[in-house]
């Protein structure tokens, strides 16, 4: 039985709806011996491999290419465009809070420079007293002393 394309059906939903029904890998040449060419006059093999190349792209359809074999189209895995669209969203939904940026990052957003947030490290480094240091900039002392 030869497909009909409907008269509102789109070139791509039929090129899909042609290998869905196959229900089979499928090469383009093999798809339009499935079509009646009263209903879709100028298809050649190269016009429905465009569209189902596109189909493809969009997640309708799965692509096979075997070595020194024409590209095949099938019946997408419907479990897999699931499971990555859930991906996607579940990546999509994560809140961002400011404690996810880097520091310097906001710091550079304020307007400040790196070469103004390294002189200000260094003087109070070198021109501090070691208790001075350990008292008023304790997170500073450990983080160097941890470095060191």
């Amino acid at each position: 039985m030869k497909l009909r394309r409907g008269e509102e059906e789109g070139k791509i939903a039929f090129a899909v709806r042609v290998v869905n029904t196959h229900g089979d890998f499928i090469t383009p040449a093999e798809a339009v011996g499935l079509v009646d060419r009263r209903s879709y006059k100028d298809l050649t093999k190269e016009k429905l491999a465009a569209q189902l190349s596109i189909a493809w792209r969009q997640n309708k359809l799965a692509k096979e290419k075997l070595t020194k074999q024409p590209v095949r189209f099938g019946p997408v895995n419907r479990q897999e465009v699931v499971s990555e669209t859930v991906e996607k969203i579940k990546r999509m939904n994560k809140r961002v809070t400011v404690n996810d940026v880097p520091y310097g990052e906001l710091l550079a957003f304020a307007g400040k420079s790196r070469d103004d947030i390294v002189s200000v490290i260094e003087d109070l480094l070198y021109d501090t007293p070691l208790a001075e240091l350990k008292e008023k900039h304790g997170g500073l002392y450990e983080a160097i002393s941890k470095l060191v």
